[in-house]
């Protein structure tokens, strides 16, 4: 479009950028400098001039509000001189995420990826969601060290039935690529779960994009069936070897098509900036080592059912085999465990796998009794590997090798399976189940505890970092 002179008071100077529903130049008034977006006459006659209007009124609601990392809303609304539609924004001095995706540093991924989850989180606290979270839509500092979410045209308010926003007719408003499945058909829940769903989504799709260096389904150009085909069933592939883990296990988590999966798996907290500290798994072993040397459903009928079966049956029995190699490999590599035994549980269902885990009573490993740790495997989604692991313990010189119901059980994880996890959180267990028989072993006499057997506690292990070297 060709640039006006003026809209409202801002006085309207050089092209910054373009997208499909407006252009964006320097404004100034007075000694203010801001960006002035205006809408094209398309996009308002495509929407009607009302629902425009109410977006940009709740843009405006943001006047005053500070985050520093979202864009500020300075003015807008209808230029009385022009017609035109315009808000006005803060003027960032700044390249947007997608155009430099190969240039980030992989050490400021986790920064980038929390600053933005900060800014949706604010927005959220006030009862908004963004609905178009991509890298096109923050800017990103030359040193890569701050990042702004920016573009607020389709914020929308959460729980609010009556909106002039062309909701009745459910039109999709954002980034097709970078919506989940649920969104993309007008499905999502209207709550500040069901939007944090979308948001959370949206925000795997970027960490994607950082950490794979280039578009989540960026093969994907034409026919657009093809893409839509490709956001309701693709499981996207999300692999780097050089970030921490935890980065690489949120955006599957993130990526996940079932709503209620992705909900599960992910929080606002695991999109902080993780603290450096010591590693839990290495003080336990720093105990152990230390007592070492002074000793103290219904399945339905159908063929798709049977074939669903089938691949949950492979899933779990590939999972089951990781989990029971890794652990054989920590028992006997660190050298702080009685030779092992490990058992495979005939499966209960499709979707679980048990394993069972014996340790023989070894007093130079600090063991007065045998120590039997049980590791239950369920999938929860084949298609992504979502699973869940649950664990239990007991120290008894007659453990059962299955136990239905056991009195102290934990889940010790949630989650996309990744193998580098789900080592560390195996690590972690075999580790405090050692630490806490060896525990019982010092404060009661083997007589006092072996008949009736110990149950003992597990914890989760409490932060996903990597693999300590020690």
């Amino acid at each position: 479009m060709d640039a006006p002179k003026k809209v409202g008071d801002w006085e309207v100077g050089d092209f910054i950028n373009a997208g499909k529903s407006a252009s964006v130049y320097c404004g100034r008034r007075g000694d203010q400098l801001a960006a002035v977006k205006i809408f094209s006459a398309e996009i308002v006659q495509k929407y009607g001039k009302d629902a425009q209007l109410g977006r940009i009124r709740r843009e405006l609601s943001l006047i005053g509000l500070r985050h520093p990392n979202l864009v500020r809303i300075l003015d807008g609304g209808e230029c009385p001189d022009t017609g035109l539609l315009f808000v006005v924004m803060e003027l960032i001095d700044a390249p947007n995420l997608a155009t430099v995706l190969t240039d980030v540093p992989r050490d400021r991924i986790s920064q980038i990826i929390a600053q933005v989850a900060d800014a949706a989180q604010f927005l959220e606290s006030h009862r908004l969601v963004h609905r178009d979270i991509k890298p096109d839509n923050i800017a990103i500092s030359r040193d890569f060290s701050h990042s702004t979410l920016l573009d607020l045209g389709v914020l929308r308010p959460v729980g609010i039935a009556e909106l002039t926003d062309d909701e009745t007719q459910r039109h999709f408003l954002g980034t097709l690529r970078y919506s989940p499945p649920e969104y993309l058909l007008r499905e999502e829940r209207d709550d500040l779960e069901g939007w944090r769903a979308v948001t959370f989504y949206q925000l795997g799709a970027v960490l994607h994009d950082l950490l794979m260096q280039r578009r989540l389904f960026g093969d994907i150009i034409e026919p657009y069936a093809r893409l839509v085909q490709a956001v309701e069933r693709d499981i996207p592939e999300v692999r780097a070897a050089d970030v921490p883990a935890d980065l690489v296990f949120l955006a599957r988590n993130c990526l996940l098509k079932d709503v209620k999966l992705r909900l599960k798996f992910v929080s606002w907290k695991h999109f902080e900036v993780p603290l450096v500290g010591a590693s839990p798994i290495a003080d336990l072993k720093e105990r152990i080592r230390n007592r070492r040397v002074q000793p103290a459903s219904p399945r339905p009928d159908s063929d798709r059912a049977e074939e669903r079966d089938r691949l949950v049956r492979q899933k779990a029995a590939e999972i089951q085999s990781q989990i029971q190699s890794s652990i054989r490999r920590e028992s006997v590599e660190s050298g702080l465990f009685p030779p092992v035994k490990i058992v495979s549980v005939e499966n209960e269902t499709p979707e679980s796998a048990c394993t069972v885990v014996s340790y023989p009573e070894s007093m130079a490993h600090g063991l007065a009794v045998p120590l039997n740790i049980w590791i239950r495997l369920t999938i929860l989604d084949a298609p992504s590997t979502a699973i869940q692991l649950e664990a239990w313990a007991l120290t008894s010189r007659s453990a059962p090798e299955t136990l239905a119901d056991p009195p102290v059980q934990q889940v010790v994880f949630n989650g996309v399976n990744d193998e580098t996890i789900v080592r560390l959180i195996l690590q972690h267990l075999l580790y405090v189940a050692l630490d806490g028989a060896q525990q019982l072993a010092a404060h009661e006499s083997a007589e006092g505890y072996a008949g009736a057997g110990q149950w003992l506690k597990l914890t989760a292990l409490p932060d996903l970092k990597e693999p300590s070297n020690d």
